[in-house]
């Protein structure tokens, strides 16, 4: 079952997406601290050069400085005289550092925080008069370039001009016969001077305010009929013309009116949602330099997020939803995890936590699922290794975890409702390392080989009719941190390969053709050799390794004579210490490629007929422990998934189908992944993403929201 004591454990998700495109997003969530998040807003607060999260909660401003991976600090708060609904950022004093204004519900309600550069705050002895209500923005209104504000009034809106230091001059009303819920600003008539795009609750419909630049709005133009709840102002149509995206609280959609580049709108199109629209947002989340509609809607028990993909032809993909069983009422966009896409941060009204959703072009990863993964919740755990299968044939996929520390492997069975059961240990032998799933023998039901690098042996876990493990064992060479399966002699039935990391070889067990293994040979590779892959790298039909070699900084190869004789042909220099390699066809040529893993990052040898040709290093500020390749997000090209065990996250390598790999996408996941695995838990035709914490003992499962 879930382990419900986890901190940072994401909101679980059900995805309803359309097929055949590459989707943007996985998620996952934080604490906020006490108090119960209402508004939210990203900036670089101490100017790192990293997005920190701001939130309005209970009489509080609560700030968290982000770390650059989409993880942040703990939350620091600082109390304000108004208990506040909406949060502005700008430096309102021109000392290079970023402000916060907040405003409540009451009359009069704003407070200014002034920063200190460093991520910290003082409350300021004056504060903005007039402004209150539940949408605040900043910006320069009068063209003087000193940052302004604008918020709602009893019968329209307030704009307080600053004055450069901190303080703001008198507020100027502009009356729009009734108190606007929501309203964006920006300059739709392209005339420089900002403009302002207003919900109107009572009567329908929104009106456009063209700016004067004075801080006054003198003209109303209105458009819609419906009652709207949220406004914002980008160009959808890539027509240089601002459109408005506006969400409903009379039906199931959000809608866009397209600009005329003059301060009027037409031709509305519908976003279909489940229920009425409470929040938008706009941003680029799938990097294809469009601006795409994000719609969130709180319902029973939770809410519901929507991302629509903007088209060539200003028309939008059929929508992505995300149901998540937090409470989220408003959301910020920016890129907090460092990899160059948009993320999308939400406040939750009922509880102390934000959620994200991380944009990815490798992918659509749901927020995760995580369990105990030791079978004893007294002892302290190591997760050294995983694989995934229908370990006992009945049609859903169990996981099976090495705990290294515990000389066990854990077997968590799929249960009806896509979760896995507690895990049921199998004591194997001293520091499990490594795990290989295949059929050795004629029984139906898959075997697990165990590589136990405390005692240079390899264990066997087969099972009987019933399921039952059977525990073999066969000593190979010093300390083998690798295992594969293949059939390198040509009989149809799966040999063992150990890589042994001290000997420096390679072990290869025959397979008896009773699933026992026989002949074992010992041959050599290369110093540190640490991981193996089997594949046909010249095209002869025979099963050839790859080597990886931590302490030669080199992956060796070895060629099959087609009896399991191997002979050394190539040694390929690489990254420092590789630590595991993975073999596929990354460039779609038709030869199988292999992807490294070590310090630093990940390195591709493209292979071709005349052997393997080392690429250029992609870096991941970490050293990779374990490599997965995988299609990801159903395009036909493998991408490269990378397991480091020193942060909390997965990265995520889109492959362009040429060998060459987008910009690493990082995914968050929980206590150090040292070992993943892919597979489709959920039958949906996406493959979904298992990691195991290496310094823990959680097993952790993200929902590919992706599909074919």
């Amino acid at each position: 079952m879930p382990d419900a004591g986890l901190t940072f454990e994401g909101t679980p998700v059900t995805a309803q997406t359309t097929c055949g495109r590459t989707a943007p997003f996985f998620a996952t969530s934080q604490s906020t601290g006490a108090g119960r998040p209402r508004a939210v807003a990203l900036s670089d607060l101490n100017r790192d050069g990293r997005l920190d999260l701001v939130f309005a909660r209970s009489g509080q401003v609560a700030v968290l400085l982000g770390e650059g991976t989409g993880r942040f600090t703990a939350a620091v708060a600082y109390t304000v005289p108004f208990s506040p609904y909406a949060i502005a950022v700008a430096d309102f004093n021109r000392d290079g550092s970023v402000d916060v204004v907040t405003t409540g519900s009451e009359l009069n309600s704003a407070s200014l925080l002034l920063g200190r550069g460093d991520g910290t705050f003082v409350l300021a002895e004056t504060r903005p008069q007039g402004l209150s209500g539940y949408t605040l923005r900043a910006g320069d209104f009068n063209g003087d370039g000193i940052q302004d504000l604008m918020g709602p009034y009893a019968s329209g809106l307030a704009v307080v001009l600053g004055k450069g230091d901190g303080t703001f001059a008198e507020p100027l009303l502009t009356s729009v016969s009734t108190t606007p819920p929501a309203f964006d600003v920006a300059d739709v008539n392209g005339d420089g001077i900002l403009d302002v795009a207003i919900t109107l609750y009572s009567e329908g419909g929104f009106a456009v305010l063209l700016g004067k630049g004075d801080g006054t709005f003198p003209t109303r133009r209105t458009g819609g009929w419906t009652r709207h709840t949220d406004i914002r102002l980008a160009d959808f149509n890539a027509d240089s013309k601002l459109d408005v995206l506006l969400g409903n609280l009379n039906e199931s959609r959000a809608m866009v009116y397209f600009g005329s580049g003059t301060g009027t709108f037409s031709s509305s199109q519908y976003l279909p949602t489940q229920t009425f629209v409470d929040a938008v947002n706009v941003a680029d989340v799938n990097g294809d330099g469009r601006a795409d509609a994000i719609a969130l809607n709180e319902r029973n028990g939770g809410a519901d997020v929507y991302v629509f993909l903007a088209k060539t032809d200003g028309t939008f993909e059929e929508q992505l939803r995300y149901v998540t069983d937090d409470d989220y009422v408003q959301t910020a966009v920016g890129d907090i995890n460092s990899d160059g896409m948009v993320d999308v941060v939400m406040s939750s009204r009922d509880a102390n936590t934000f959620g994200a959703l991380y944009g990815n072009r490798g992918g659509l990863l749901a927020p995760h699922r995580a369990y105990m993964a030791r079978a004893s919740p007294a002892t302290s755990s190591m997760l050294s290794a995983l694989a995934v299968a229908d370990l006992n044939g009945d049609g859903r996929l169990d996981v099976a975890v090495a705990d290294g520390l515990n000389g066990t492997v854990n077997r968590l069975h799929g249960l009806p409702d896509g979760g896995f059961s507690t895990p049921l240990a199998t004591v194997v032998r001293d520091n499990p390392a490594a795990l290989a799933v295949g059929d050795l023998d004629d029984n139906p039901l898959p075997d697990l080989v165990v590589a136990n690098a405390g005692d240079d042996s390899i264990t066997v876990l087969r099972q009987d009719a019933t399921g039952a493990p059977l525990r073999q064992t066969y000593f190979v060479d010093e300390v083998p941190n690798g295992v594969a399966l293949a059939d390198l002699n040509g009989d149809g039935r799966l040999d063992v390969v150990t890589a042994n990391r001290i000997s420096g070889t390679v072990t290869v067990l025959l397979n008896d053709g009773t699933g026992g293994l026989g002949t074992i040979r010992h041959i050599p590779a290369a110093s540190g050799a640490n991981s193996v892959a089997p594949g046909d790298f010249n095209g002869d039909g025979r099963v050839d390794l790859a080597v990886a070699n931590r302490g030669a900084n080199s992956v060796i190869i070895l060629r099959n004579d087609g009896s399991g004789g191997l002979t050394h042909v190539q040694r390929v220099f690489t990254l420092r210490q590789p630590l595991n390699v993975k073999a596929g066809d990354l460039n779609k040529d038709g030869f199988l490629d292999l992807a490294v893993a070590g310090t630093g990052g990940v390195q591709v040898l493209l292979g071709s007929a005349s052997g393997f040709q080392a690429q250029a290093i992609q870096a991941l500020g970490a050293t990779a422990f374990e490599l997965a390749l995988a299609d990801l997000n159903g395009d036909g090209r493998l991408d490269i998934l990378a397991a480091t065990r020193t942060s909390d996250f997965v990265s995520i390598l889109a492959g362009r189908g040429d060998g060459t790999f987008e910009r690493p996408t990082n995914h968050g996941v929980l206590d150090s992944p040292g070992s993943l695995a892919v597979a489709d838990v959920d039958g949906d035709g996406a493959l979904d993403l298992f990691t195991a914490s290496f310094h823990g003992d959680v097993l952790q499962v993200s929902r590919n929201q992706g599909c074919r």
